[in-house]
């Protein structure tokens, strides 16, 4: 006797099930085709030279790992390439990029990752004799035209804003609704800044360190912390914030501390906007939350493709020159009663504890958190 046949509705699931694992297995075979293949096209649009020592991809697990890579301007027609490049010429140099992407979501044209991983980058931004910095060259297309990636577009029940300044947030709120990384960690990202042009010319390396976790999660707050100091510039700098999704709108807390900001040695960027330094050091905090809130009626017929409504409120800002307060504000509060593309309805604004400090100094000019009002230099015939 014939063993009986599985059910129809059994056989398709069993059919569905073999080809979603068959373009897994497809999909995971030819990532280590496809990713270098897009790296070098980005770069080549570029006019840049990507090289690196290693790079491994996990055709089970999904992670990507990125060694020792290199960015460097393409060698000019007629050129030799080196074999042996100058680490000098180097515009950006990657020591590690780990990068662990869930492969189902890839399907579903989500990016969705556990876990994003950068230690040890170089980065050298530097401004040439004609005001130019150099990465600005190299930031489009030489021929004007990229590889085109297609972000998620919104559901059939979601509109976006057609015109004024909010529209060009669409594709940022598409990426954001197909993005979800668990946790972002950057490490000893070192960006050295040069620019002769100023007086005094600035030379210095910003050390940046981020800690990005849950975005997109609908559980948890996104965190974020970012600190930064750069050696005879910036003693150090913090920004610390969360958002969330609270009662149907969405809340943000931001928290910033600058402590130690040499204004003396960015004396050549005060200058055009009338300001001079006159204090060897500044520091700053504050304290700000946002809360936004769609403010459409689901059921009336409105032309209107966004509206919030929300508060903002800074707190606690306190601003002191040479460690002497010159500025102090309790509290600011603002009641954003419409934002809509090209409209903001402020209903009211609350202002407490504001208290600041000025003086004239010994050559008659007005200076107040550190800086002189000397006005600006006559612009050139």
């Amino acid at each position: 006797m014939s063993e009986p046949r599985p059910p129809g509705r059994l056989r398709r699931w069993l059919r569905r099930g073999l080809i979603a694992l068959a373009c897994l297995v497809l999909l995971r075979f030819a990532l280590p085709f496809t990713i270098p293949f897009f790296l070098q096209s980005w770069a080549r649009e570029r006019g840049l030279e990507l090289t690196y020592e290693d790079l491994n991809i996990g055709v089970l697990d999904g992670s990507v790992e990125l060694w020792h890579a290199n960015l460097r301007p393409l060698p000019a027609e007629g050129e030799e390439r080196s074999e042996h490049p100058d680490p000098e010429s180097s515009l950006a140099h990657l020591e590690f990029l780990e990068f662990d992407a869930v492969l189902y979501a890839l399907l579903l044209g989500k990016l969705r990752a556990t876990r994003v991983e950068l230690d040890g980058m170089d980065v050298l931004a530097r401004r040439g004799e004609d005001g130019v910095w150099e990465l600005q060259q190299y930031l489009v297309p030489r021929d004007g035209q990229a590889l085109e990636v297609e972000l998620p577009q919104p559901e059939e029940d979601e509109e976006e804003p057609a015109e004024g300044p909010l529209a060009a947030l669409a594709p940022l709120l598409r990426l954001a609704r197909a993005l979800e990384v668990s946790a972002v960690r950057v490490q000893h990202l070192n960006v050295r800044v040069q620019d002769p042009t100023v007086e005094p010319a600035v030379d210095t390396r910003l050390e940046v360190s981020v800690r990005l976790s849950d975005v997109g999660s609908r559980r948890r707050r996104t965190r974020l912390q970012v600190v930064a100091l750069a050696p005879g510039v910036l003693n150090a700098a913090r920004v610390e914030g969360n958002a969330a999704v609270v009662e149907d709108a969405l809340a943000i807390q931001l928290e910033v501390e600058v402590d130690g900001l040499h204004a003396r040695a960015l004396g050549g960027y005060l200058r055009p906007l009338g300001l001079e330094a006159r204090a060897r050091q500044v520091s700053f905090g504050a304290k700000t939350s946002l809360r936004l809130a769609d403010a459409r009626d689901p059921e009336a017929e409105e032309d209107v493709s966004l509206r919030l409504t929300g508060d903002l409120e800074v707190r606690d800002v306190a601003l002191s020159a040479d460690l002497e307060p010159t500025l102090t504000l309790e509290r600011l509060a603002v009641d954003l009663a419409a934002l809509e593309p090209g409209l903001v309805h402020v209903a009211a604004v609350e202002l407490e504890g504001l208290r600041g400090r000025a003086r004239r100094d010994a050559d008659g000019v007005l200076s107040a958190a550190g800086l002189g009002l000397v006005g600006a230099p006559p612009a050139a015939a």
